[in-house]
């Protein structure tokens, strides 16, 4: 969309009503559908009149609702005609490199997936009495978004810190317990320790890493890979996320009921609470 229309939007968008709210969402969302759908058939798909979809435009400062879809057609037109990222910019630019990083190793990732194993990572988590989650250094980040995007799915499951579980948690640690742990280079010692450790309690391991013969990775029950076979030395954060993004969706899948009945309490304490403000 136009930077000067999305920035219209965003400086009238907490005046706005509800209603137009959401035709504003809608039109940044879905600039293409928004360049040629009817104000009424636009009213329809966001749930809202005819008229809010007038009134949001003469809000925003357009004669009318013709006179914005004119606006967001034009510039959707000029965009879809412009050059594409890599002849727009020369290969040495360092973002232009990166983003081609980024495609090889989602490229190389869907090759690797094995849906078996991410069912597999599912049972784990999902049956163990206690699930603990590491990640040290810089692959503690992926860890801490998949404990929050765990704990919307079960209860008992702790999280290290970036420099290793506390005592007071591990000596909860036994056969009924999975181990979840991200390792990427350049590989940390605490990473191999938690897997020493759940070893020797007995417990289930699964490891995201780089590649099946990691340290962590040749050791684990289950063993998820974003970069195997590359010869690179990039790794991405992004694809250690999306790897683990799908046994979240595949847990979530497989233990629906379980899940929901977890997620609408959890909804309702956020709602009692105001936790977010949409």
């Amino acid at each position: 969309m136009d930077d000067s229309i999305l920035q219209t939007i965003k400086t009238y968008y907490p005046s706005l009503s509800q209603g137009q709210k959401k035709v504003a969402s809608y039109l940044i969302d879905h600039k293409e559908e928004g360049a040629i759908m009817t104000a009424s058939k636009l009213g329809r798909k966001v749930g809202v009149s005819e008229t809010t979809v007038i009134r949001l435009a003469h809000v925003l400062g357009f004669h009318g609702y013709s006179h914005m879809q004119d606006a967001i057609r034009s510039n959707w037109l000029q965009s879809s005609q412009s050059p594409s990222m890599g002849e727009a910019v020369k290969e040495e630019d360092r973002f232009y490199q990166v983003a081609e990083q980024e495609k090889r190793v989602f490229s190389h990732m869907m090759d690797q997936l094995n849906p078996d194993e991410l069912r597999k990572a599912a049972d784990y988590m999902m049956n163990a009495d206690r699930v603990f989650i590491g990640g040290f250094g810089g692959s503690y980040a992926a860890g801490y978004w998949f404990y929050y995007a765990l704990r919307q799915l079960r209860d008992r499951v702790m999280l290290s810190s970036s420099e290793g579980l506390m005592p007071e948690d591990m000596v909860d640690m036994n056969e009924r317990s999975t181990v979840i742990i991200f390792s990427f280079p350049r590989y940390r010692r605490e990473g191999k320790e938690l897997v020493d450790a759940a070893r020797k309690a007995g417990a289930s391991i699964i490891a995201f890493t780089d590649k099946p013969l990691s340290p962590v990775g040749r050791e684990a029950d289950v063993t998820i890979t974003t970069e195997e076979r590359m010869d690179t030395d990039y790794h991405s954060i992004a694809g250690a996320v999306s790897v683990s993004e799908m046994v979240i969706q595949t847990a979530a899948d497989k233990y629906g009921d379980q899940v929901q009945a977890r997620q609408q309490k959890i909804e309702l304490m956020y709602a009692e609470q105001g936790m977010f403000l949409e």
